[in-house]
């Protein structure tokens, strides 16, 4: 399962169990790939539909989460603290890439979340075109993937709420650490 959980973290990884840590470090050094690293992640390779890990378990999944809703911030964390991070629907250990929250439009974050840390950081970016609303890659072990959507589908703007605008979403309640200004 552990070696499972490595390949879907980094899906080109080949990894073995080590017979003499000498000769494998040696091996690994001697060893060159043409991917840099950024692209070898698991979550890139999800987001990039590219997602084979060479090794795999029933009990380890990767999934691909994407709302075209952004977030609202209280439900969100709501979403997080009482049912994801509680381990309702199994045991999210990675989850990573870009989400919007409704209280502050127009601002692309990273989303990275490693264990029971998390952060959502701006990429003070205005390109609207870059990323409409959520799209994470999430890796855990004995996942419900569909109630893991549905938690984080109920954090996402209702249909009144989009109706009412970036004007009224300024006004939701953001208990999310501010981000700095950008000058």
């Amino acid at each position: 399962m552990l070696m499972a959980l490595a390949s879907h973290l980094n899906p080109l990884a080949r990894i073995r169990l080590a017979r003499d840590p000498h000769e494998d470090t040696r091996a690994a050094l001697a060893t060159e790939t043409s991917i840099p690293v950024g692209e070898r992640a698991g979550w890139v390779r999800m987001l990039n539909d590219e997602h084979d890990p060479h090794m795999t378990d029933r009990r380890v999944t990767t999934f691909r989460y994407e709302q075209l809703r952004p977030f609202h911030p209280e439900r969100l964390v709501r979403a997080l603290d009482d049912e994801i991070d509680a381990r309702r629907w199994g045991l999210v250990l990675r989850s990573v890439g870009f989400c919007r929250l409704a209280t502050r439009p127009g601002m692309l974050a990273r989303w990275e979340q490693v264990g029971s840390a998390m952060w959502l950081d701006p990429l003070h970016t205005r390109d609207t075109f870059s990323c409409i609303g959520q799209e994470l890659a999430i890796t855990g072990l004995d996942l419900n993937a569909g109630a893991v959507t549905r938690a984080l589908d109920g954090a996402a703007l209702t249909d009144a709420e989009m109706d009412a605008g970036p004007d009224a979403w300024e006004r939701f309640t953001d208990p999310l650490p501010s981000w700095p200004v950008q000058a």
